[in-house]
């Protein structure tokens, strides 16, 4: 019997993510690769990670149909990985980086429609000085080729490479998001970091891919404290998602049995640590509204083609009580016609041409607002922009 689809896919929204009608924080942990001889019963795991809170998980690996079905079932969204030898010189070695394009597209031919995928990492830390053999330009090239194949195929799905500050030069010009692995253990400096990378993000979401801490050579409270205000912080800084690293102790890389890591928010036994606590505890709040009026300023001239765009997204602002006033700097197009016939509650100033600044002002003296914001009729403002 088919699946239903009852989970929306995750969509950008500007600088964040939508799922259906709504605006998501995107709270996920990464789960496995794990020991061949260790696998988990991902029905009662996938469960657990629910009720943790998690609304999606990170893979290392393209999952099979069995393991996407479980994740529909408890409404998780799956953000596979594409796993091939990138730590090795695939550009000396062509053979590798195709076997990498022919099994991503043979898997996304089968499975790109499942209702329980979301996206596809294509690759994961590419390793610095191996990047800088190989060209960090060429690099990159490889990987933005790499999202193209996705979305040609899968065009409904999102796609990004899980980079980390050694290699911020390879951030693909073409991905969905930007998402990097970070891992710094003091507050201040990786607030400040999520800051910087919000600048090589651009228009785009950003998402910590990674983040975690080593219980084993600090102590499970630390961890616990740690995650804590990572969560709290990167929601503070305007993150579109956080992922915990790791969902379970257990873990093996290139075949190879972990022993003397713990970055899990479970043991190697399953028995939870405080970690996993912190993330049950952990729910994204809304903003503070204010109460003050706010007076919204669009001064435009001749802005027919895109006036619609930035007063439909103004009409949507979730903020306190708010006037709209378009100041029509002597347009000789159709701009007050749409904003009269189609936005009956925007107040309409006509003016003959006298530039932006008297335009400005004339917006400021006919506003009655506490604060008087202003933007530009190519911009389509944030739902929270006046929260």
């Amino acid at each position: 019997m088919p699946l239903q689809d009852h989970l929306p896919k995750i969509q950008t929204d500007g600088k964040f993510f939508r799922c259906g009608d709504q605006r998501m924080w995107l709270k996920a942990v990464t789960y496995g690769p794990f020991p061949e001889n260790k696998t988990l019963s991902h029905t009662t795991e996938l469960a657990r990670i629910k009720a943790a809170g998690f609304n999606s998980i990170r893979l290392f690996t393209l999952p099979d149909l069995a393991f996407l079905n479980t994740a529909h079932t408890h409404g998780i969204h799956v953000f596979a990985g594409l796993n091939w030898r990138h730590y090795e010189d695939f550009l000396s070695n062509p053979s590798l980086y195709s076997a990498a394009s022919v099994k991503l597209t043979q898997w996304l031919e089968k499975y790109s429609h499942h209702p329980a995928l979301s996206g596809i990492y294509v690759g994961n830390e590419i390793p610095a000085n191996l990047v800088r053999w190989m060209g960090p330009t060429n690099v990159r090239k490889s990987l933005e080729h790499l999202i193209d194949l996705g979305r040609n195929i899968a065009p409904h799905l999102l796609f990004a490479y899980a980079n980390y500050p050694s290699t911020e030069y390879l951030e693909p010009e073409n991905a969905d998001f930007t998402a990097f692995n970070i891992y710094l253990e003091q507050r201040q400096s990786f607030a400040a970091y999520l800051r910087r990378l919000h600048n090589i993000a651009g228009d785009r979401p950003l998402v910590v891919s990674e983040f975690g801490l080593d219980s084993l050579r600090s102590s499970a409270q630390i961890q616990a404290d740690t995650i804590e205000w990572a969560l709290q912080t990167s929601y503070e800084e305007e993150t579109a998602g956080f992922t915990v690293y790791a969902w379970s102790d257990l873990w093996e890389n290139n075949g190879i049995d972990i022993q003397d890591w713990d970055f899990g928010l479970t043991q190697r036994n399953g028995d939870p640590k405080p970690a996993l606590q912190v993330c049950e505890n952990f729910q994204p709040s809304p903003p503070l509204k204010t109460n003050h009026k706010y007076s919204i300023v669009v001064c435009t001239q001749n802005s027919a083609p895109r006036i619609s765009s930035c007063l439909t997204a103004i009409s949507k602002l979730q903020g306190g009580p708010h006037e709209i006033i378009v100041v029509d700097d002597g347009s000789s197009d159709l701009t007050a016609q749409i904003i009269s016939q189609n936005f009956p509650s925007v107040r309409l100033i006509r003016i003959s041409h006298s530039g932006l600044s008297s335009a400005r002002n004339i917006g400021a003296e006919n506003s009655s607002g506490d604060i008087i914001a202003y933007t530009d009729d190519d911009c389509e403002p944030d739902q929270d922009w006046i929260i």
